[in-house]
């Protein structure tokens, strides 16, 4: 019997230290991922039309730098709505 105890207090001690270690690798390293979230729902409260507000955001995109841009306007059936792509 007091060989069983000894195998048991040598590898409880063993599995022990090694759940020490995990968590205190996962404490360390765990923190450093961030979590994101998705603004998607913020309206946004303008005083002017989809179509300006595009044309004010071309321009806006454009004194940043931003090149080559093209934007062209489709109608979708479903209540006439204008979809605008930037490429």
């Amino acid at each position: 019997m007091s060989e069983f105890l000894h195998y048991i207090v040598y590898y409880g001690k063993n599995i022990i230290f090694l759940v020490i270690i995990i968590f205190l690798i996962s404490k360390l390293f765990g923190n450093k991922i961030e979590n994101y979230h998705s603004h998607w729902n913020t309206l946004l409260k303008t005083n002017y039309s989809t179509k300006e507000f595009y044309e004010k955001l071309k321009t806006e995109l454009e004194s940043h730098g931003v090149e080559g841009m093209t934007i062209t306007y489709a109608d979708l059936k479903e209540g006439g709505f204008r979809l605008y792509v930037f490429r």
